[in-house]
């Protein structure tokens, strides 16, 4: 119910109504989705509306309920430009914890938007540790971890890192 009325005309700050509003709306999206993908029906006012969503929960710190949400929408791409210096580890540290538990091909994904993120914010560690969980695009990841600094105690570091992977 919330998410039609939402639809028929309900405009402005989605957190206006408060975090058990936004929850509650996540949750209807999410089905509202899967019934349109099966109608071949489109998604396009879902899609905005999800943004805002994301939006909301990325500032009041519910990264995961936004990577749960992006999730469902197989969307996951939209939480690269969502993400700010103060919550890219716990979002990270949560699409790396989930990946374990995901179906094939949706755990790479995590995987691939977590070092993206690292990548991003240049938190070279983290992203070398991201790219070594990845065994199929792990040399061109690596690569692009070493090279990303000039700094040569860390190259040292990454070397050491590398090597005992292998």
């Amino acid at each position: 119910e919330s998410l039609r009325y939402r639809l028929l005309g309900s405009e402005g700050d989605i957190g206006s109504w408060g975090h058990e509003y936004v929850r509650n709306l996540a949750g209807e999206i999410a089905q509202e989705f899967q019934k349109r993908q099966g109608d071949d029906m489109p998604i396009d006012e879902l899609m905005e509306l999800v943004q805002q969503i994301v939006s909301f929960h990325m500032k009041h710190n519910a990264e995961p309920e936004a990577v749960d949400l992006l999730m469902e929408v197989e969307d996951l791409d939209l939480l690269v430009e969502h993400v700010d210096s103060t919550n890219y580890k716990r979002t990270c540290l949560y699409l790396t914890s989930s990946s374990r538990f995901l179906p094939s091909p949706d755990d790479t994904l995590a995987l691939d938007i977590a070092y993206t993120i690292y990548m991003k914010f240049e938190d070279l560690a983290s992203a070398l540790r991201i790219a070594l969980l990845l065994d199929n695009k792990s040399i061109q990841y690596v690569k692009q971890v070493y090279t990303a600094t000039d700094d040569l105690v860390l190259k040292k570091q990454f070397s050491y890192i590398i090597a005992r992977h292998v």
